[in-house]
């Protein structure tokens, strides 16, 4: 094997799981793997050859970081995102990796090494990047390029920093125009805003780079802060701010997934949706709790055990009763346990109650 340097190209491709997408993103770096390098591809159809030839070639050996024989997994294309970098790093850490082979070996393997070792180049050490978007990976499969702009920390906060000056100079502007009384009246909306505006420049970047992006979608983010900043006080200011935005932004993820979830009205269509959470579901057959395996067993249509709420009291229940009830109110605790209320479908409330009453 031989390392060739490369000139320094302006923008790279790079393929990821998807969860690995935030902290990617909260660093504005890709880390090199085994204090090494990192690989990327320089046009989209490179990527899309050298995906073909690696990581969608189920069953096929490779040898992973520190010398060990792998083999690749079933491809899911949901599971990973493409992101297009733009590098902001020293210019001489480029190298293309030549595949060798050994002597004699047939022209068709040279020629596929030599096109494979073609298809990416490494980055010596942490790749810092200064723009990212992200490609959707299974339109771009079926020739598709669905591509979305992503902040990083720096840029997040810079956006944050222009938009809370532009509001904080128009919360200015109207105090000017505010009689002596009507300042006074407002003396703890005043201090409460200047609070927030003066914590939002001491925490700067270490903000997290989620809650950053939650605040720049409000229209005015010093507003909310210092409303919710005057239903705390007397407390600690710099650990109360931070608390105080996390608290935020928890409310809001969590008011949009409980909104998202709610959208399901069957019992069916929510297990169907989250299958690897937890459920407590309070019914008319008594309460029914779900484990991940206990949920896949009833969407198969097996029977579960339903209680009155006291230990020992077990009952079975029809796997159909349950899946064809309608969720009624819904929560979710810190730990991603969901709390639902059901009941029967109204139609078939309806039908019951038009049924006529032995005597």
């Amino acid at each position: 094997m031989a390392y060739v340097k490369v000139p320094a190209p302006s923008v790279v491709y790079h393929l990821t799981k998807a969860d690995r997408l935030d902290s990617i993103l909260d660093d504005g770096q890709i880390r090199r793997f085994g204090d090494s390098e990192c690989w990327f591809c320089e046009s989209l159809p490179k990527m899309k050859a050298y995906m073909e030839q690696t990581v969608m070639c189920e069953g096929k050996p490779y040898y992973a970081v520190g010398g060990q024989l792998c083999r690749y997994p079933k491809f899911v294309p949901e599971d990973y995102v493409l992101l297009k970098l733009a590098p902001c790093q020293p210019k001489d850490n480029w190298y293309r990796w030549d595949q060798e082979v050994p002597p004699g070996s047939p022209k068709e393997l040279i020629n596929a090494a030599k096109e494979f070792s073609a298809l990416k180049i490494g980055y010596r050490g942490d790749l810092w990047f200064s723009t990212v978007e992200t490609i959707d990976v299974p339109a771009f499969l079926h020739g598709e390029i669905i591509s979305q702009k992503q902040l990083t920390s720096g840029e997040a906060w810079s956006a944050l920093f222009n938009k809370t000056e532009n509001e904080m100079a128009g919360y200015m502007k109207r105090l000017d125009q505010l009689s002596r009384d009507e300042l006074i009246q407002a003396a703890d909306e005043i201090s409460a805003m200047m609070t927030c505006h003066s914590e939002l420049l001491v925490f700067r970047e270490d903000l997290p780079r989620k809650e950053m992006i939650f605040l720049l979608q409000q229209d005015k983010p010093l507003e909310l802060l210092s409303e919710a900043w005057m239903e705390r006080q007397n407390v600690d200011v710099g650990e109360t701010f931070q608390s105080l935005l996390t608290g935020l932004y928890g409310e809001a993820q969590q008011q949009a997934c409980t909104d998202d979830v709610m959208k399901h009205q069957t019992v069916e269509e929510l297990l169907t949706s989250y299958p690897d959470d937890y459920f407590q579901l309070m019914t008319p057959c008594g309460f029914v709790d779900l484990t991940p395996s206990e949920t896949e067993k009833l969407l198969r249509g097996e029977a579960t055990m339903a209680h009155p709420g006291v230990s020992g009291c077990k009952m079975p229940v029809e796997a159909q009763e349950i899946l064809e009830m309608e969720v009624r109110s819904l929560k979710r605790d810190e730990h991603g346990c969901w709390y639902a209320l059901t009941d029967h479908p109204q139609q078939k409330m309806e039908q019951a109650s038009q049924e006529p009453q032995m005597l």
